[in-house]
């Protein structure tokens, strides 16, 4: 994929914004689990971005947010889910259309919750011995959460970017 100097530098842009966002958080107690809105970026990133960079802006923005929010044993599954959703909406919502957007959002927020979930059961409880299936479960409503409102936000977001006479412009770089 050939990359101009522009989407580089939006590409660069929203991988801040992902780590932003993800800082901008509530931490969930009795977890080393937050509530931030680092997905809603990530969503607004794959609809102006495409799949490979808000891919890229997903993993490594949300990654830096865990590691400097010290949850350093998440980093692999935030790397993987995050740049994933990315991925996924940026593929899926190709159309620019508000109802593919929600449709890949939704679809993108639940490979969220799933993937965390299954991290959480394999990883955490067999790798670490940290609490099992209950810790696992506990995220769920958690992230259910965190998913409902990043498509929230980011479809009132893109409703408005969609106005703006740029949009167009920066859509087909």
């Amino acid at each position: 994929m050939k990359m101009n100097t522009k989407k580089l530098t939006l590409t660069a842009m929203f991988t801040a914004l992902v780590y932003i966002g993800t800082m901008m958080a509530i931490p969930i107690p009795k977890t080393s689990g937050i509530l931030n809105l680092g997905d809603a970026i990530i969503i607004i990133s794959s609809v102006i971005l495409g799949p490979i960079p808000a891919a890229f802006a997903g993993a490594v923005g949300a990654s830096l947010g865990d590691l400097t929010w010290g949850a350093i044993h998440y980093i692999p599954a935030t790397f993987m889910i995050k740049g994933a959703m990315g991925f996924i909406i940026g593929y899926l919502a190709r159309s620019k259309s508000m109802k593919s957007i929600r449709k890949s959002a939704i679809v993108a927020e639940i490979f969220m919750v799933g993937g965390y979930f299954v991290y959480e059961l394999l990883f955490l409880n067999l790798l670490m011995g940290d609490g099992g299936f209950g810790y696992a479960i506990f995220g769920v409503p958690f992230n259910i959460t965190q998913g409902i409102v990043a498509v929230v936000v980011a479809m009132w977001s893109i409703k408005y970017i969609q106005k703006n006479e740029y949009f167009n412009d920066i859509s087909k770089l």
